[in-house]
Formats: C-alpha cells, sequence, structure tokens
C-alpha cells in the first residue's frame, strides 16, 4: 500500500468555489491509478480559514474517485462524490455514480445525480431535467458552472 498526502490552506475564502482547482487537479491523479480510494476533509476554524486535507491510498480495492465537501463560512454547502462504478447504473451507461449539491439556508440551488431507474439528472432551482454526462471532467465543469450561475443571483 502506498499513501500520498498533501494538503492546502485558503484563508478568509468567502466563495463557494475556492477548491475548485482543487477537485480537477484531484481528479487527474486519480484518473491515472488503477483502484484508488479518495478522502477529502475540510474543516472551518472561526477565523474563517478552511483546511483542506486530500490522501490518496493506491493499490486497494475501492471505487470511490473523489470525494468533498466544503461548508462556507455563511453556511452554503457545497458537495461532489463520485464513483467508479463495476457497471454501468441502469439506465446509463457511462460505469459512474455520482452526486453533487449546492444548498444554501437549507435549499438544494443545484443538483446533479444519476439515481438507479432515473439515470442522469440535473437539479436547478426545484426544477429537474435531463442531464448528458460525458465525462467526470465534464460533469465537475458543468456542476461548477451552474454553482456560480446561482451563487451570483
Amino acid at each position: 500500500m502506498r499513501v500520498v498526502t498533501w494538503g492546502s490552506l485558503l484563508q478568509n475564502s468567502s466563495h463557494p468555489l475556492a477548491l475548485h482547482q482543487i477537485l480537477l487537479d484531484l481528479n487527474e491523479i486519480c484518473s491515472q491509478i488503477d483502484d484508488v480510494t479518495v478522502g477529502v476533509s475540510v474543516r472551518v476554524s472561526v477565523r474563517v480559514s478552511v483546511r483542506v486535507s486530500v490522501g490518496l491510498i493506491s493499490n486497494m480495492a475501492g471505487k470511490r474517485i473523489n470525494a468533498f465537501k466544503n461548508i462556507n463560512h455563511d453556511g452554503s454547502i457545497l458537495e461532489v462524490v463520485i464513483w467508479k462504478a463495476p457497471k454501468p447504473v441502469s439506465p446509463t451507461d457511462h460505469g459512474y455514480k455520482y452526486r453533487a449539491v449546492y444548498v444554501v439556508g437549507g435549499l438544494r440551488l443545484v443538483g446533479f445525480d444519476n439515481e438507479r431507474g432515473n439515470g442522469d439528472r440535473c437539479h436547478i432551482g426545484g426544477k429537474e431535467s435531463l442531464y448528458v454526462f460525458t465525462s467526470v471532467d465534464q460533469f465537475l465543469e458543468d456542476f461548477i458552472a451552474a454553482v456560480e450561475i446561482r451563487s451570483a443571483s
């Protein structure tokens, strides 16, 4: 077993997408390693500093390839979890199980998921629509873009 860890300290971050680049970098690293389990922990201190610790454990049976949760100083929540499924989740054929959510004041403003039987879905401002999943990178980009639009309004 090989363990690689690294961290990043972001101080006084008020933007809900401040950790976007870490997600993309983590996804790139994970795509180059077989059988990866990734954990991300986020702690928010009283000074509104955010400490992110990320660890990769390779060479073990794991299906989750990305897990991220950030609770911002204003109480909003940004969470993304992605698994590589052993077989596609019906009715999809891409082989990933995922969920991503942006919550403000207890209300889901943005959500992406692929529930078994329902397929790939996008939830924006209480409305549900179909989502076309093409890749993990594009999924992350689409989610971040939707959050940026909703957080600006």
